[in-house]
């Protein structure tokens, strides 16, 4: 399966990126805040597995810690995951950080919550999306959830066709 690697710890420090998608992005804080109340929502009354794919620098992923969550945060970018392991480890956060590629992640328990927040689009279209939501979908609980927030742009190659799309 062939895929979009978008690897940003290369091309912008890991503080910068959560800077810039946090504070100049167009609705994401209010995207990360009903996420956050999503995923409490749905974990609120029980012990529940929730993982985040494409997590990067875990720039959302402290919103969805909570004492009865058992929080996984995915991401293939190494410099990304680097910043995050000093950041959990630091505020001594219960997060577990997995390096995988989204599309063939496999979770070693069922899933409660599954989180992505701006990936989607980077998932190749046709097949490929085919094959990463059959993978998820097999993973998920009974009842479980997959909160899926993103631009929901067609596939672009270019900065001027996403500008379009």
């Amino acid at each position: 399966m062939t895929q979009h690697k978008a690897t940003y710890s290369k091309i912008i420090n890991p503080v910068d990126y959560i800077q810039l998608m946090t504070l100049q992005h167009r609705y994401i804080r209010e995207a990360d805040e009903v996420i956050a109340r999503i995923v409490g929502f749905h974990t609120n009354k029980k012990q529940a597995q929730v993982v985040e794919l494409g997590c990067g620098p875990v720039r959302m992923t402290p919103r969805l810690v909570k004492p009865n969550v058992v929080l996984t945060a995915v991401d293939h970018d190494e410099g990304f995951l680097q910043h995050a392991a000093k950041f959990i480890e630091k505020r001594g956060l219960s997060i577990s950080l997995v390096a995988a590629e989204i599309q063939k992640f496999r979770h070693s328990q069922p899933v409660d919550v599954f989180v992505t927040q701006g990936v989607h689009h980077h998932i190749l279209k046709g097949l490929s999306t085919y094959i990463y939501l059959r993978n998820l979908a097999e993973q998920l609980r009974p009842n479980g959830i997959y909160v899926v927030s993103d631009e929901m742009l067609p596939h672009y190659d270019t900065s001027d066709e996403r500008l379009i799309r």
